[in-house]
């Protein structure tokens, strides 16, 4: 890794390195919400009631598409992260404001109004996590050419794995010297501010030649054209690529959720309290950063120049498998942990940045329409198809469930393998010749 950086010009590494604090302040900001996500809708809702949140998640965002759409369409990359950053940080400082009102606050008796106040906040936490990082990815891409994203994604990435890290670290001390748990939301909230400023810097820092993306034979046909909120699904769809990289998505969120419902529920059972089960989650989070982080450093990413993107893309199904396998015998709290901590690692370290650089032989239709309905919607109703699955275990029983569910895990990881190959190709083709994919 360090070696990549020394070996980039200045204005490249400084554009990186800009982008990977920016990613950093996201995606720590988003560790800050994470946990109290769960253990603030535990408090408000129930625990048990986390897959229902799931599914009301996806309902929510057809809306969130409608004016993601609208708005991506009217303004530039600049004022978007400007709009995005101004909305999630004064909503942070609202909704500390209603989780500290006596009538129906976490402190407050139950009441329909602050189980409605939980599903609220839920989706709320979905909705940063999915529109910061999926915009974010969406700008890289269309602002990277290839042989600079195999190079920058991976610095990017891991100063996201720093925030990661940093973001429930901060939240941890402040636990730890008495700050109340809610107060949290108004540090999270300077953090999204200083993300708007960072897009700010990246604008006037770095030139105009280093912001200008892969440019294929077909870009000058496809790139005028402003496609409507709907035309992003009907490309998504009407394309094998697109569909393929949604395939790839949704079949790593539904093996997710199988892991990581039965390590949350089994994290709030087990601590009942809101400030114990936030510190569990949070100290969880910092681990599977800091793995992530160690991952990259230690050059897991020359797998992308050297063997492939197909070959990079097919460890994270593969992992998967062993771990759903390994998990059929050991079904402790702590090897489900671990587990999911081995899951989460590899995707944030290789998965991930292997990902988005399949977005770069596309068209801007393809980088912020289609790519919002695979990173928001699909990536939901993935989330709400496990969920859904994971209720199944009280009417079935736990062995049933994590039998079946371990044999149907194991055919999804077989599909994975032989989608990512295929995307492998297909990238690789399209970055020699030079052409738009679509």
């Amino acid at each position: 890794m360090l070696f990549e950086i020394r070996g980039m010009e200045r204005e490249e590494r400084t554009k990186f390195l800009l982008l990977g604090t920016m990613f950093g302040f996201i995606i720590g900001v988003y560790w800050m919400f994470t946990p109290v996500r769960d253990a603030f809708f535990g408090q408000l809702a129930h625990a048990h009631w986390l897959y229902y949140a799931k599914i009301v998640s996806v309902c929510a965002m057809i809306p969130l598409l409608f004016l993601y759409g609208k708005l991506v369409d009217r303004l530039d990359w600049k004022w978007m992260f400007y709009l995005l950053s101004i909305f999630f940080a004064l909503s942070a400082v609202l909704f500390f404001i209603l989780l500290h009102c006596s009538s129906y606050g976490l402190a407050a008796p139950a009441s329909w109004i602050g189980k409605a106040l939980g599903f609220a906040w839920y989706i709320w936490v979905d909705s940063f996590g999915a529109l910061m990082v999926a915009f974010f990815w969406s700008f890289v891409s269309e602002t990277t050419d290839p042989a600079s994203a195999k190079r920058g994604y991976p610095i990017a990435v891991l100063g996201a794995q720093i925030g990661g890290i940093v973001g429930p670290l901060v939240s941890l001390i402040a636990l730890r010297y008495g700050v109340p748990v809610t107060y949290i939301l108004l540090l999270a909230a300077v953090g999204i501010l200083i993300v708007g400023f960072m897009a700010w810097l990246i604008k006037y820092a770095v030139p105009e030649r280093l912001m200008e993306g892969f440019k294929g034979r077909t870009f000058s046909t496809l790139q005028p054209r402003r496609t409507s909120f709907i035309e992003g699904l009907r490309l998504l769809f009407g394309n094998p690529y697109l569909l393929s990289i949604f395939a790839i998505l949704a079949l790593h969120e539904l093996i997710m959720a199988f892991v990581e419902y039965r390590f949350k529920i089994g994290v709030l059972t087990k601590y009942t309290s809101l400030h114990d089960s936030a510190r569990w989650l949070y100290v969880f989070g910092m681990l599977v950063n800091l793995s992530a982080m160690l991952i990259i450093v230690f050059g897991i990413n020359k797998i992308v120049r050297t063997k492939g993107m197909g070959r990079a893309l097919i460890i994270l199904p593969i992992m998967s498998g062993l771990v759903v396998v390994s998990l059929w015998i050991f079904r402790d709290l702590w090897a489900i942990g671990f587990g999911l901590l081995v899951i989460k690692s590899l995707n944030y370290a290789l998965n991930q940045p292997t990902k988005e650089q399949l977005y770069i032989p596309t068209s801007r239709s393809a980088k912020y329409k289609a790519k919002a309905w695979t990173d928001l919607f699909g990536m939901r109703i993935s989330k709400a198809s496990g969920a859904i699955a994971n209720s199944l275990r009280t009417w079935i029983g736990i062995e049933l469930f994590v039998g079946v569910g371990s044999i149907i895990t194991l055919g999804m990881v077989g599909v994975w393998v032989v989608v990512a190959l295929y995307l492998g190709r297909r990238h690789k083709v399209a970055v020699s010749d030079e052409t738009l994919i679509c």
